[in-house]
């Protein structure tokens, strides 16, 4: 939750500086007035104490007071110890489609490697890759729709999110989280296909754009 909470307010000043700079006064003002409310609430006080403690381990860990393996939270010996289970101790084909082997909550790609293998990590990089590409082209592909344009655009910063808190948690396994982000995802997926065909069927001549029409509605139907 610590992660969450500081990955997103990050990205979300950031992203929300960015379009803020041609704003009026007004909702610079709404803005800042939100923004203290919230880094002044309890759960932002929260992550910001967690957080202040997790550093000082870190620092540790930098310093050479404490070994590697006590690094980000004692999750690099966990890494260290169970890589070497999974690369030892299990013989080939468990090793493509996974093991029995589990880390807990301690990151996203140990996690899909251990307990589903070479292919499943693939799997889910692939969904990622897929899921950041298109996103990309849709920031292009409205770049004269402002709405989704923004839209893109958080999303993006929701999926950067994901990546960065994959390292150390697991973003997968959050329903809430997860959810949000995917179906979000799903709308925009679903809105740029439709938006897409309509651009298509409106420069076909007449026929073709009626055979395309019925052509999109047998296809669904059969599906």
């Amino acid at each position: 939750s610590r992660t969450i909470v500081v990955i997103m307010v990050i990205l979300f000043i950031f992203f929300s500086i960015y379009y803020l700079r041609k704003s009026s006064i007004y909702t610079k003002l709404v803005f800042g007035i939100l923004l203290f409310v919230f880094t002044t609430s309890s759960l932002f006080q929260y992550a910001k104490e967690g957080l202040l403690v997790r550093s000082d381990d870190e620092l540790e860990v930098l310093e050479g007071s404490r070994g590697i393996e006590a690094g980000f939270h004692g999750r690099i010996g966990r890494w260290d110890q169970n890589l070497s289970y999974f690369l030892n101790d299990f013989n080939l084909v468990e090793q493509l489609i996974g093991t029995n082997l589990f880390i807990g909550p301690h990151g996203d790609y140990f996690c899909w490697l251990f307990s589903y293998g070479y292919i499943g990590l693939f799997l889910y990089l692939g969904l990622l890759i897929f899921i950041l590409n298109h996103i990309l082209r849709y920031i292009k592909y409205f770049k004269n729709t402002s709405f989704f344009n923004y839209y893109s655009r958080a999303l993006l910063a929701a999926f950067f999110a994901w990546i960065i808190m994959a390292v150390a948690t697991n973003p997968s396994f959050i329903p809430d989280f997860s959810v949000f982000t995917v179906g979000h995802f799903s709308i925009l997926y679903s809105y740029a296909r439709r938006h897409q065909y309509a651009q298509i069927q409106n420069h076909l001549p007449g026929q073709a754009a009626a055979t395309l029409h019925r052509s999109s509605h047998s296809s669904t139907a059969h599906t």
